[in-house]
């Protein structure tokens, strides 16, 4: 699961992805559609410190409460948002001593996310963290801009179109070679390995020159082939 980690400013001001400056200049949260995440947001206060950098909020101010997690278009403000989450939600304190909300977002497809990508390469969605308390009240609800991406394969595809199995492309090759390269060429050397007697003025035949015929030949390309096409390796 990958981990993406944000600022969330948190002030009277509203709420913001910020650096831990406060500054928003080329902040953003971009998720993958369909893909699991971790989000965790380091939550900071707006009021600066005296080297400029945004103190840490404490979730004691918040109180004891049931967190939610919910976005939704841009466009609307609906009962039923995009995408709603309860549960997978918690604070940690990391060892800096800073805040961290942390949401495990196992998913973010669903039908309503997908009628607002609409076919688009992306689309931009408010996104809300909020708290509701023991009689049901609203305790807090900070909204941020995130985006969305949509996706070039999200599974289900046409199990009839497959790569053909009898030809692989150089990259293909050099790494079945780099992976078994070894095995095979110990397994040949034992499988393949003629000994003979020197001759009467003492030469010694040379592997690859003075044996190994055509039949040979054909045979360890045969060899090869069942080792590295057909998956034997």
């Amino acid at each position: 699961m990958q981990v993406l980690h944000s600022i969330l400013q948190i002030g009277t001001g509203g709420t913001r992805l910020t650096d831990e400056y406060g500054s928003e200049n080329g902040v953003t949260l971009e998720l993958m559609l369909g893909t699991a995440a971790r989000l965790e947001f380091d939550l900071r206060r707006d009021m600066g410190k005296a080297d400029g950098e945004l103190p840490v909020f404490s979730p004691e101010e918040l109180g004891d409460c049931a967190n939610y997690f919910a976005l939704d278009s841009k466009n609307g403000n609906s009962n039923v948002p995009a995408l709603l989450k309860y549960s997978g939600i918690s604070f940690e304190t990391d060892s800096a001593g800073h805040t961290i909300l942390v949401i495990e977002l196992t998913h973010n497809h669903t039908d309503a996310v997908v009628e607002v990508l609409a076919g688009q390469p992306s689309a931009d969605f408010r996104a809300e963290i909020g708290g509701v308390d023991a009689g049901g009240l609203t305790v807090f609800a900070w909204q941020f801009d995130l985006t969305i991406r949509s996706r070039v394969y999200l599974g289900g595809g046409d199990e009839n179109v497959v790569n053909d199995p009898e030809y692989y492309t150089a990259i293909q090759t050099e790494a079945l070679l780099n992976a078994k390269g070894e095995a095979i060429f110990n397994d040949l050397k034992e499988h393949f390995s003629v000994s003979g007697k020197d001759g009467e003025d003492g030469y010694t035949p040379v592997k690859g020159t003075d044996y190994w015929t055509e039949e040979d030949k054909a045979e360890i390309k045969a060899y090869v082939d069942e080792a590295i096409l057909n998956g034997s390796w």
